[in-house]
């Protein structure tokens, strides 16, 4: 089952939540169903998010995709009774066909969500109630659900209850979420608590991070870094970035780390696509470059001109390089005078494709 969140941020349910800042700890649990056969869970926010509908709950399930329309923490507006003050409340979709295999595939779905939320929540199982057992005990309005649609095929609450202890006792271990996606951090950017800036900061993923995305909605997506789960805009994620050599030329190998192989050379100002950075090294389409020569931004043609003269400090005396970093091709001696022309990173060029570092001229 694929979840996802978007809020209903027009409805009135959730601008009287905010406005007044409500916050609940939910004591119980409402299931309903929503009496509108073939209207799936991914339907109701267009039509829930309108500053005319005066109804609203936490969540609308189906067979195969869980959407959450308000925060937990939220009043709802589903029951009709005092009990919105303090459940969380599900709308189970109903399907077109009135088909059993399809009622047995969203039920299964709605016991491990309420499992889950007794769990979470700390709500005994006797606390999770159909909305016409909530209007049986006066604390809901006048409805049947869902008791209409289970009876077609034999299931009643007392049942779901025991299902969700089951579930309970016995939890089957997901497997893993298969990302959707994979993006890269344009900046550095904040991993939440919830798709919103309102929510509590988890984790900050620097920039060129490279992501996993799960699922998403609107400006959000869900994403997972170094163990934590949570939620992250999705304007800074981008499907690569484009960087620019500052070396005179810079080796591309064939793995993160100088000790693998040299598989290829970029000279001085080309564009380098980057889909990310870990360990000091990007990732790009032909291999691996040291972060140490990449600027994301334009790197200016180099001028040939004379800047500054430097001597010589080291006193066993100075190699000379090929490129930054890069192979010796010669050597200075302590006191020798260099024309200096620029200055990349860590390393003065002195002439063509002579490089000195600048940490042994003074």
């Amino acid at each position: 089952m694929k979840e996802f969140i978007q809020f209903i941020l027009k409805n009135p349910c959730y601008v009287w939540n905010k406005k007044n800042n409500i916050s609940i700890k939910p004591t119980h649990i409402i299931i309903h169903s929503t009496a509108t056969p073939g209207v799936m869970a991914k339907e109701w926010f267009n039509r829930w998010n309108k500053s005319s509908i005066m109804v609203a709950v936490h969540a609308f399930i189906d067979d195969l995709e869980f959407w959450q329309l308000l925060p937990f923490n939220m009043w709802a507006w589903g029951v009709g009774g005092k009990a919105n003050g303090y459940s969380l409340q599900i709308e189970m979709c109903e399907d077109k066909d009135h088909s059993e295999a399809y009622f047995r595939k969203v039920l299964s779905n709605t016991i491990k969500k309420v499992a889950q939320w007794c769990k979470e929540y700390n709500i005994p199982v006797d606390h999770v109630i159909g909305h016409y057992e909530a209007r049986l005990l006066g604390i809901g309005s006048n409805h049947s659900d869902p008791r209409h649609w289970w009876s077609k095929f034999g299931y009643t609450m007392d049942m779901f209850r025991d299902d969700v202890k089951k579930a309970m006792d016995n939890p089957v271990v997901p497997a893993p979420d298969k990302p959707i996606d994979e993006k890269v951090c344009s900046e550095n950017l904040n991993v939440r608590y919830g798709p919103g800036t309102n929510f509590k900061i988890l984790a900050t993923m620097p920039q060129g991070t490279k992501v996993d995305i799960y699922s998403a909605s609107g400006n959000w997506a869900k994403v997972r870094y170094k163990g934590i789960e949570g939620y992250c805009s999705t304007t800074y994620l981008k499907e690569s970035l484009t960087g620019y050599v500052m070396a005179s030329v810079l080796n591309v190998r064939s793995g993160r780390g100088v000790s693998n192989t040299i598989i290829g050379k970029l000279k001085k100002g080309a564009p380098v696509t980057l889909y990310g950075l870990q360990g000091g090294w990007w990732e790009t389409p032909t291999g691996y470059v040291s972060a140490d020569w990449i600027s994301l931004e334009k790197v200016a043609t180099p001028i040939e001109v004379k800047l500054q003269e430097g001597i010589v400090t080291a006193t066993a005396g100075l190699n000379v390089r090929k490129s930054p970093g890069g192979a010796k091709v010669g050597a200075l001696k302590y006191g020798a005078n260099v024309k200096l022309y620029e200055q990349s990173g860590a390393w003065y060029r002195i002439g063509k494709e002579r490089w000195v570092s600048v940490m042994y001229i003074k």
